[in-house]
Order: structure tokens, then sequence, then C-alpha cells
């Protein structure tokens, strides 16, 4: 078992996950870090549901390096005993228990998007996606939030998160991508 700040994390398996679309996440994110420009200070979290878990790169990686073994699935996850079950070299974080609770709100969702990143904040100085935020650590008041703000559209900006965009397939995700500037 690894105790860190305030999760407890119980790996299952140091293996890599096999899931067959990691190699095109890998190419969505360093495409997305290319046309934003992201430094390397940036974060780009990508989360895609593998049968009732879901899959997830880990974050601070170094994205131009980016390997298979930078995901890992996480299996289960409690956010009231807060308590995670995964496999995977790496351990979970704080952006991953946002993506479980998302992922397992919101089913008929496939990916899930977080965008950490000064260009990215500076383009939603709009109000219209920063209404209502409370300033909260906890995890399920967070994800509530985003949840509530999903309700009514695919983009949903968090001053401290980041930009969260939902999608069904790689696709849209990227023809979002693609239409940000216009969507906002």
């Amino acid at each position: 078992m690894i105790v860190n700040k305030t999760y407890q994390s119980i790996k299952i398996s140091n293996e890599t996950s096999n899931f067959k679309i990691i190699p095109d996440l890998i190419q969505l994110i360093q495409n997305i870090y290319k046309k934003y420009n992201f430094s390397k200070d940036d974060d780009i979290i990508i989360s895609v549901k593998y049968g009732k878990r879901i899959v997830i790169n880990c974050k601070k990686l170094n994205i131009k390096l980016m390997k298979q073994d930078d995901f890992i699935e996480i299996i289960d996850f409690n956010p009231i005993k807060k308590l995670f079950l995964f496999i995977g070299k790496h351990n979970p974080d704080f952006n991953m228990t946002i993506h479980w609770i998302i992922q397992n709100a919101r089913r008929e969702i496939n990916i899930l998007v977080q965008l950490k990143s000064e260009i990215i904040k500076n383009l939603f100085n709009n109000k219209k996606y920063c209404e209502n935020e409370k300033n909260t650590e906890n995890p399920i008041d967070i994800s509530k939030e985003i949840l509530y703000k999903l309700r009514q559209n695919n983009i949903v900006y968090n001053k401290k998160f980041g930009v969260f965009i939902i999608g069904n397939n790689l696709n849209e995700i990227e023809n979002i991508l693609n239409n940000l500037n216009e969507v906002i």
C-alpha cells in the first residue's frame, strides 16, 4: 500500500496497460502540446473509459518522451474513503479523483481531457466559463461543479484545474480542440 498526502493507493500490479488506443492518446497529447505551444510546466491529462476502469496519463511527465507506461488503469476509487485501486508504474494524483468522478457520473461520455496551461487560461477569461467557483479542495465538490457546467456544454473552465472537454471518441475531441477559439 502506498500512502500519499490524503489518498491511499493500492497498486494491484506494476504492469503496463495494454489498452489499444494509448498510442492514439499519446499522439493527441503531442498534437495539443504543439498546437497550443504548451510549456514543460503545463499539463494535458486524458482519461478514457476501459470497461469499468479508466485509463489515464499521469501529470507532469515529459510530453515529448511520453510512452505507454506513463498511463495507469484506475480499477476503482472510493471518494469517501479516499482509496484508489490501480495498475501501473505511477501513482494516482488529485486530478485523477476528478476524472474518476466525472467519468462515472457521465456514463454516456468516453473521453475527458483536462488542459492546465496559462495559454488556455488566457483564452477563457470570459465570465461565462468562470461562474460560481468555490474555493474547495474536495474532489466531490469540484466534480459536482464541473458536472453542473457540463450539462450545457462540452467545454468547462475551472480557474484552478483548467479546461475540461468531454467527448465520445478521439475525432470528436479533436474537432472541439480544432474549433476551440470559435467555441469560446
